[in-house]
C-alpha cells in the first residue's frame, strides 16, 4: 500500500505525478482509510478515559478560518515531508523518513492542536461528525483543508523536486565507452 493512512497523503502522491499509484488505487485507499477510521475511533475511545473524544475536535470558540488555516498548513507540511523523504528518487532507502514524518505530526499537534484539534487527516476529522456529542460544524474543514494541503504539496513537489531524467538519458551507456573506460569523442560522420 505504500503506507497510505491519510487521504491527504494519498492525494499528494497522486498530485506529485510519477505514476506511484493509480487513480483507482488512490480511490480504494481513501475508502479503506475512512472505514479504518470508523472502526478505530470507538476502539480508541474505549481504551482511553471517557472524557477524551478519541478523535480530533476543535474547541467551540475556534473560528472557521483559523481551523482551516491550521489544518491546511500542517497537512501541507506533512505531505511535503512524506513526498520529499519517502517518494523522491534521491531519498530511496533512507532510514530517517519515519522520524521526519512523525516529528512533523508531533510539531503540528503541539503547535496547532489546541486551535484545530490536530487531525491533519480527513478520515480522522470525519469522526467528530459520526461520534461527536455536539454538532460537528467543523467537519467540512477537516476534509477541505487537508485535501487542499495535500494537493498543494503535490504541486510543490513538482516544482522543488522534479524527477531526475532516466539513467540512460543522463549518463553514457557502456557501449559508448572504449576499452580504457573513457567515452569516445563525438564523431563528425553523418
Amino acid at each position: 500500500s505504500g503506507a497510505h493512512y491519510n487521504p491527504a497523503v494519498t492525494l499528494a502522491v497522486l498530485a506529485r505525478g510519477g505514476g506511484l499509484i493509480s487513480l483507482a488505487d488512490g480511490a480504494l485507499y481513501v475508502v479503506t482509510q475512512v472505514v479504518a477510521a470508523l472502526l478505530a475511533a470507538p476502539c480508541c475511545w474505549g481504551m482511553i478515559r471517557k472524557e477524551a473524544a478519541g478523535y480530533a475536535m476543535a474547541p467551540p470558540n475556534t473560528r472557521d478560518h483559523s481551523l482551516y488555516l491550521c489544518e491546511f498548513l500542517i497537512t501541507f507540511a506533512l505531505c511535503s515531508v512524506v513526498l520529499l523523504t519517502a517518494t523522491a528518487k534521491g531519498q530511496a532507502g533512507n532510514s530517517f523518513f519515519g522520524l521526519a514524518i512523525g516529528f512533523t505530526v508531533l510539531s503540528g499537534a503541539v503547535s496547532v492542536g489546541a486551535i484545530s484539534g490536530g487531525a491533519f487527516n480527513p478520515a480522522v476529522g470525519t469522526m467528530s461528525l459520526l461520534y461527536g456529542t455536539e454538532p460537528a460544524w467543523d467537519v467540512w474543514a477537516y476534509w477541505v483543508a487537508p485535501l487542499c494541503g495535500g494537493a498543494a504539496a503535490g504541486g510543490f513537489f513538482r516544482v522543488v523536486a522534479p524527477e531526475a531524467p532516466p539513467l540512460e538519458e543522463s549518463t553514457a551507456s557502456p557501449k559508448e565507452n572504449d576499452e580504457s573506460g573513457t567515452a569516445d569523442a563525438p564523431s563528425s560522420e553523418n
